[in-house]
């Protein structure tokens, strides 16, 4: 496993993997003082801080990128808007025709683009969820989607206990339901981190 320094950090130069800091104050095993423990917040610390800032400074870069790209959208919205009708008309007019005056091709084709010419049929579009169910619980029961699902907060306390553990500590739930076993969580907050 070749090892590479880039910069104050080791990277793994076949996989690209992490590898650890170039120069470090922690050991290569398992901390065990409180010093080598103030040494790894301060380097979690130190890390969350850069990764918080490259965050930041992603989110800036974006939200510039996203005023550019709103600005190319109104270009593209107002040339739509004042020409999409009338090039449809100079695109259909240009359409090559069969002897009786069918249309050979559907689809006018320049080097920047296309404009196709397609048939779309009516179709029927729910509007007002509740009036639309309403009307057809009478007319079209079968076309009624009933969805249900289970609020586990409302399920009685004595289901919850019973349903815990049995006689002999083993769980004995009904089908559909698990038992998620407790357990404690553990979790390391630095200065940079509780933001």
């Amino acid at each position: 496993m070749p090892i590479e320094r880039i910069g104050d950090d080791l990277f793994d130069t076949e996989t690209g993997e992490y590898a650890g800091p170039a120069n470090s104050n922690l050991p290569d095993r398992a901390l065990e003082t409180e010093e080598e423990l103030l040494a790894y917040m301060n380097r979690l610390s130190s890390a969350e801080a850069d990764v918080l800032a490259e965050s930041k400074r992603l989110q800036a870069v974006v939200a510039n990128v996203e005023k550019m790209l709103a600005l190319k959208n109104r270009r593209v919205e107002w040339l739509k808007g004042r020409y999409e009708r009338s090039a449809s008309d100079v695109a259909e007019g240009l359409l090559p025709r069969k002897p009786d005056g069918t249309f050979r091709t559907k689809t006018y084709t320049c080097p920047w683009g296309q404009v196709a010419f397609r048939e779309v049929k009516s179709k029927v579009v729910v509007d007002n969820q509740q009036l639309a169910v309403a009307w057809a619980k009478f007319n079209a029961p079968e076309a009624v989607k009933i969805v249900e699902s289970v609020l586990v907060s409302k399920i009685p306390d004595t289901f919850i206990e019973r349903w815990a553990g049995n006689d002999f500590g083993e769980p004995n739930t009904p089908w559909g339901f698990t038992i998620e076993p407790g357990r404690n969580s553990v979790k390391v907050t630095t200065v940079s981190s509780s933001e």
